[in-house]
């Protein structure tokens, strides 16, 4: 083949194979946004306030409250956003809704929340509704109470939606969380004692419906996870406040700091948001309440998850970024006819000649780039993902004269004569 001939071929295998390693490194910086963001969690109202995040929370849900000192009518405040180890993304919202057995109030603004709405209840172990706002889920949903049905205490089941919630709000499942006690007198010990080894003497009342909720909220999270509900959003009024007599600080911290933390750990939850729903009708205490809590609760969160140990790990492909980027700019280099000596240092003579060149190369450079890893986990100081993928692209330019380097010593070494020829004084063999 005419010299003019190969060296063009040479060319044309080191851009295709410059472009393949660009499309390699891309991948690495795409998956690095994703696996590594600056924040983990993000208090959303403090980037706007010069205030602690716990007090921008504060100011943001006090943002709700109208001229007459009450909530205002479907109000809504964006609180928080926490980002998985998969790239998806959990929003917490506290949003103003009335929830009847024929509407959820204001009309105008929840028919437009969208669709696959998951709506959370809560039901005591033998599925009795307890309290108003339970009664008109049901109803709702047209989910009809069955005496024969039980669910055991700290559980949580999914019911399609098939009510009026469905066809005219986008609510396409009921969550139901067995969180209140059986009031049966002749009973009301027995489901805690059997469940939880709780006896209803003194707090024990509390005690059970709090373990009841943490339990049955695991329950919920972990169905979530597998996929089998579609769920765009979860609308969350404060289950087990009422007829349970849990206080808000203890519901939010469950269901914020605890379960969703715990939740979002653990992978498989879709994006999503949650919906915490507050109540236009609350007397200014309750409502007190109700803000310092899930204030407390959004930046305790926040905060659990920002420094939690749940990141990934360094991997190899931080490295193999970094050798396809660097590796990419000298064979492009080479195919325009330029950067001759980054070429000689990089690759040597046998750039573009065949494929399997390529991939020997870059499994050299690779391995250069863990050897480099490994001394710098001798160091105290742990370094972040950039540090590896500069370590990547510093191996992809010391290949070439590193195997080089230890092909010359392999040479030296058998060019060498044995030192025992001609010495009288060597020991025979």
């Amino acid at each position: 083949m005419p010299k003019a001939q190969s060296d063009a071929r040479r060319r044309l295998v080191a851009f295709l194979s410059a472009m393949l390693l660009f499309a390699i490194g891309w991948y690495g910086l795409w998956r690095l946004s994703i696996e590594y963001p600056p924040h983990w969690a993000t208090v959303i109202p403090y980037s706007q306030l010069a205030e602690s995040p716990r007090l921008a929370l504060d100011k943001a849900l006090e943002a709700m409250v109208d001229k007459s000192g009450r909530v205002g009518s479907g109000s809504q405040a964006v609180l928080a956003k926490f980002l998985t180890i998969d790239g998806k993304a959990v929003t917490l919202v506290a949003a103003e809704a009335q929830f009847y057995d024929r509407s959820i109030e204001p009309h105008d603004v929840w028919t437009k929340r969208g669709k696959d709405l998951l709506l959370v209840s809560s039901v005591d172990e033998r599925m009795s509704t307890m309290g108003r706002l339970a009664e008109a889920h049901s109803a709702g949903c047209a989910i009809a109470h069955e005496p024969d049905t039980t669910q055991a205490l700290g559980e949580a089941s999914i019911a399609p939606c098939r009510g009026i919630y469905g066809s005219r709000f986008g609510v396409s499942n009921l969550a139901r969380l067995s969180v209140i006690v059986d009031s049966n007198p002749g009973s009301e010990n027995q489901p805690c004692w059997v469940k939880f080894g709780i006896s209803l003497s003194e707090n024990g009342y509390q005690d059970c419906v709090r373990t009841a909720l943490a339990s049955s909220l695991e329950s919920l999270f972990r169905q979530l996870a597998d996929g089998r509900h579609v769920t765009n959003a979860i609308v969350f009024p404060a289950v087990a406040t009422g007829a349970g007599g849990l206080s808000k600080a203890a519901f939010y911290k469950e269901l914020v700091e605890n379960a969703l933390v715990s939740g979002i750990g653990h992978g498989g939850l879709p994006s999503m948001t949650l919906y915490l729903q507050v109540d236009r009708y609350d007397r200014p205490e309750a409502w007190l309440e109700t803000r310092v809590a899930i204030a407390g609760a959004v930046t305790a969160a926040v905060s659990k998850w920002e420094t939690s140990d749940h990141q990934i790990p360094s991997s190899e492909w931080l490295s193999l970024t970094g050798v396809a980027l660097a590796g990419g700019v000298i064979l492009l280099a080479y195919a325009s006819g330029v950067g001759r000596i980054l070429i000689a240092a990089g690759l040597g003579n046998g750039v573009g000649a065949t494929p399997l060149l390529l991939v020997a190369w870059l499994a050299a450079a690779v391995g250069i780039a863990s050897t480099f890893k490994a001394f710098v986990s001798l160091l105290p100081t742990s370094y972040g993902p950039y540090v590896q993928i500069a370590a990547g692209a510093v191996a992809a330019t010391l290949a070439g004269p590193l195997t080089r380097a230890a092909d010359n010593i392999k040479d030296s070494l058998k060019e060498s004569p044995d030192s025992s020829e001609g010495d009288p004084h060597a020991t025979p063999a």
